[in-house]
This record gives structure tokens, sequence and C-alpha cells, in this order.
């Protein structure tokens, strides 16, 4: 298994770039694609796609929920893909130890990018426990995390390819 892995690896990070791409391209799907669905009362059906959520709080006066989901659920991930491509570009051209420093920021950075998976979950979970409502994760979740996922390994064969 450890074969493998060093191989996908070592394919990564020759493609690196392109995997940035496909990476922001899973993740702008999943942020408009419906991420949850809720069934109220076996009538009523809404779902939500993250920006639609954010629109919505915005709308309804939710100014500070609308601008820290913004935050976390787009601006965040955005900027994580932007600073890797970055890094990767720069590996040649600066000092290995800067490369190091930012890609050790972007490590902490990731440990938090799974805090919006986490809280669709604990969603879903308090809607079917009301018994008032059910909740359904929809495609836009999956590919939401998807996106955290791979951004997750792009920073862990960033920091490979600065270690060789």
């Amino acid at each position: 298994m450890s074969a493998l892995f060093t191989k996908l690896t070592l394919f990564v990070q020759k493609t690196f770039s392109l995997w940035v791409g496909i990476t922001f391209i899973i993740l702008i799907s999943g942020l408009f694609m419906p991420f949850l669905r809720v069934d109220r009362l076996f009538i009523f059906e809404d779902e939500f796609s993250i920006t639609e959520s954010i629109i919505s709080l915005f709308k309804n006066g939710d100014y500070l929920i609308a601008i820290i989901i913004f935050l976390f659920s787009i601006l965040f991930p955005a900027f994580k893909l932007f600073t890797a491509f970055w890094i990767n570009l720069k590996i040649k051209k600066s000092p290995a130890a800067k490369n190091i420093q930012l890609i050790h920021i972007l490590e902490m950075a990731s440990k938090w990018s799974m805090l919006d998976v986490f809280v669709a979950a604990l969603v879903v979970f308090s809607v079917k426990a009301s018994h008032v409502a059910n909740a359904a994760l929809m495609p836009g979740f999956y590919f939401f995390l998807t996106a955290i996922l791979f951004s997750m390994f792009l920073s862990h064969v960033l920091k490979q390819k600065v270690k060789a």
C-alpha cells in the first residue's frame, strides 16, 4: 500500500498544476450544486447549495453567519488552492526554507478545512433527530468533501516535493 501511495504522490507532483485546477473545478461545483435537502412534514422539500445559503442569509439580515460561511466555505478553500499553486510555481525560484514555512502554514490551515463537512453532518443529524423534518446530503456535499480532501492531499504532496 505504501508503494502505491508513493507512486501516486510522485505522479501528482509531476502534474501538480493540473490537479490544483481539477480540485478548483470540483470545489466550484460543490459550491453551486445542491448541498442539502430538507423534507418537512413529508410535503415540503427544500434544497440548498452553499452559495444559495449565503445569499439567503444576507437577504434575511444574518450578515455575520453569511460572512463566516463565505469565508470558510468559499474564500478559505480557494485561497488554499491558489497558495498551493503559487508555492508550486515558486519551488525552483526561492529557497527551500521559505517554501517549507509556507507549506507549514498551508498544512495548519488544512486542519480547519474539514470544519464545513462536520457542520453539514451535524445539521443533518440535528434535523433528523428533531423528527419534524428529514435531511439528506446532496451531490454538492460530496463534491465539496472531495475538493477538501484533494486540497489536503495536495498540501501533503507539495510538502514532499519541497523536501525532495
